[in-house]
């Protein structure tokens, strides 16, 4: 019986410290919300102060310039692989030889223009715009 009673004794010291620490929790928890609505109008003031402050600097800055990507240096280049893709092209079935191409080919093989087989490269069907 002794036992019984111990193990009866030790069960409710542990029931009581069980809800002291669920008093503390809630304690805790309390204090944390509370603060943290306490903060919340001032971290609205800043970020509403930095949207404001980026609009304005935005509507500051100059007008992006159009995008010059086809220059005469581009489409020259453009042309010249045309010129080259028309070239393997006519070449037809047999491929063009590899010491014939040059190394302007490997950007058209890893675009999928031209495939090599081989020591020849040949023309996919893949369309090429200049």
């Amino acid at each position: 019986m002794k036992q019984h009673e111990r193990l009866l004794e030790r069960a409710a010291e542990y029931r009581r410290k069980a809800e002291a620490l669920e008093l503390a929790v809630q304690e805790l928890n309390g204090h944390a919300i509370t603060r943290a609505v306490a903060s919340l109008p001032g971290k609205v003031a800043r970020a509403t102060k930095m949207l404001r402050r980026s609009e304005a600097q935005t509507k500051q800055q100059q007008p992006r310039r159009k995008s010059s990507y086809y220059t005469p240096a581009v489409k020259a280049k453009r042309e010249k692989s045309a010129a080259l893709l028309k070239k393997i092209a006519e070449a037809g079935g047999g491929g063009m030889p590899k010491n014939k191409v040059g190394t302007i080919v490997g950007a058209l093989v890893r675009r999928g223009y031209v495939e090599r087989v081989g020591d020849v490269y040949v023309r996919t069907s893949k369309e090429y715009v200049v």
